[in-house]
């Protein structure tokens, strides 16, 4: 399934193939490996767009995770269990193909998001 998928990002490496295309050169739906599968897809600009929001989901979890307030810290080291898990998960099994995944990704990274934010304007404020 890896090396089909190489050989399809290979064909067309900067846009790829299009979302879900996967199925349709293989007898398997997904790849069970979510960045190859968006290399195959989406192409190199798919996969940097994807490595840019984890990075900054990663960044913003470790500084969240770091302010002074124990709070924060407590909710920011969840956020960030949560997406090193989901990331970790990405190279085993995670696809696209399934709702859940896209939902549970930007889940995480909105909650990263709204708690820097939150903690941000609160520490500003006093």
């Amino acid at each position: 399934m890896w090396s089909a998928a190489w050989s399809l990002f290979l064909d067309a490496p900067v846009w790829g193939h299009g979302p879900h295309t996967f199925g349709i050169f293989s007898k398997i739906p997904y790849v069970h490996n979510l960045y190859l599968q968006v290399l195959a897809e989406q192409g190199g600009l798919g996969l940097a767009a994807l490595g840019a929001l984890i990075a900054y989901g990663l960044v913003a979890a470790w500084r969240l995770q770091r302010v002074a307030s124990s709070e924060a810290a407590l909710l920011g080291a969840g956020a960030l269990a949560g997406l090193v898990g989901f990331c970790s998960a990405a190279v085993v099994d995670l696809s696209f193909v399934h709702q859940w995944v896209a939902i549970i990704l930007f889940v995480l990274l909105g909650t990263i998001a709204h708690l820097g934010s939150y903690y941000q304007d609160r520490e500003v404020k006093q």
